[in-house]
């Protein structure tokens, strides 16, 4: 059931089955996958919800999955994988770090025990991200985690009223 349903690939939404660019962001195969997820949907989504508001945090949290999905079968249409599926919120998680970097650059996160700037969280995460699609033993879809990211840095950056190309600085 959960891999016809909440799994998202090329040719299950070729066959119709559209909502799992939604449902596939809810599902995880790993404990630690589903943990990691929503320990960053626990800090971000509080601090996004103070500076966004429920509606616009709701719209964030719904956009960016199904950005992520499209940017994993994007990714897998040019690669001609039809088959290959993607499950988990980590395109989510990477909107709402997009975000938070996009609305407070400077503002000062903890991240793995480490703290810095928020905007260099967001560049970390993208290396960690290029590390793990080299080397890796569990496949990780760097396409939703960038299609996240960028869907929540610009919409950020809109709410904000700010141009996206103004990269860091408010």
């Amino acid at each position: 059931f959960m891999w016809r349903h909440a799994a998202c690939s090329l040719r299950a939404v070729q066959q119709g089955r559209v909502h799992t660019m939604l449902t596939a962001n809810v599902s995880h195969l790993h404990p630690l996958h589903l943990l990691h997820n929503a320990l960053q949907l626990l800090h971000f989504g509080s601090i996004l919800r103070s500076a966004l508001g429920c509606e616009r945090l709701l719209t964030l949290l719904a956009t960016s999955s199904v950005a992520s999905s499209a940017a994993s079968l994007l990714w897998h249409a040019l690669a001609e994988r039809p088959s290959e599926a993607s499950v988990g919120a980590s395109g989510v998680a990477c909107a709402l770090v997009a975000a938070n970097a996009a609305l407070f650059p400077d503002t000062l996160v903890h991240f793995y025990g480490i703290e810095m700037p928020a905007a260099h969280q967001l560049l970390v995460f993208v290396a960690l991200d290029l590390a793990a699609q080299a080397g890796g033993e569990r496949p990780v879809d760097g396409a939703a985690h960038a299609g996240g990211a960028a869907c929540g840095w610009l919409l950020a950056r809109r709410w904000r009223g700010l141009p996206w190309w103004r990269w860091l600085r408010a």
